[in-house]
């Protein structure tokens, strides 16, 4: 596997340009991770480029346009162009194990039009949401960058974190993504070392929820046993 190229503001938006151009009909995606927090400058670089689709007829569209810019596909999701470095991690109508719920659609922010492709960034609290679902050391560094450098409606995230959980817990039952527990667990680790970033209430609040929401993880896995 290659190492991954430093990527800028610059090589992401010449990257969606070039895609813009080759797809050949209107085509939805949203940039989450690392690139969107170098769109916003809450970071300077990224390794990789992390996009949703928003359906297969545009994430089929979009891998025809990455294959005719020398992209290969070395796994399910991650992309590679070994001439240029770059990595593109991408998915559909999810990313990795979580959907991409309207919620996170209806608060995405406008980045622009590129040809035929139309991008848009996820907002700050559900890009926190997909970074506390990975488990890794540099995700927990970006979320604590953008509690530090975003804008955090708390309130938003809170909010959202529980009605994703419940969602997932009623169609996908134990298989489902226990956000808020996640959410939780990755903000407390953060807050252990940084507690002037995340307000005492917040953590109340989403542990609270996170207890009663794992209870209920719990009794859907031991209804499924018995």
């Amino acid at each position: 596997m290659i190492p991954g190229r430093v990527c800028s503001r610059e090589d992401i938006i010449r990257l969606l340009s070039s895609i813009g151009g080759l797809v050949k009909s209107n085509t939805i995606v949203y940039v989450l991770g690392g690139a969107a927090l170098i769109l916003r400058g809450i970071k300077d670089s990224t390794i990789d480029i992390d996009i949703i689709a928003d359906n297969l007829r545009s994430y089929n569209a979009i891998i025809e346009a990455l294959t005719a810019l020398g992209f290969h596909r070395e796994t399910k999701m991650k992309f590679v162009n070994t001439r240029t470095n770059e990595i593109v991690d991408l998915d559909y109508g999810k990313f990795i194990r979580l959907r991409l719920y309207d919620v996170m659609k209806e608060r995405a922010e406008f980045l622009g039009s590129f040809g035929n492709l139309q991008a848009f960034i996820l907002s700050n609290e559900h890009i926190i949401f997909f970074k506390s679902l990975t488990e890794r050391k540099k995700d927990i560094e970006d979320i604590k960058t953008i509690l530090k450098k975003g804008n955090i409606n708390w309130r938003i995230l809170v909010r959202d974190a529980i009605f994703i959980t419940k969602i997932e817990l009623k169609e996908r039952k134990e298989k489902g993504v226990l956000l808020v527990y996640e959410l939780y667990t990755s903000l407390r680790i953060i807050r252990n070392s940084h507690p002037e970033v995340i307000p005492k209430n917040v953590m109340i609040e989403l542990e609270r929820y996170a207890e009663k929401y794992f209870n209920k993880w719990i009794n859907l896995k031991t209804q499924k046993i018995t």
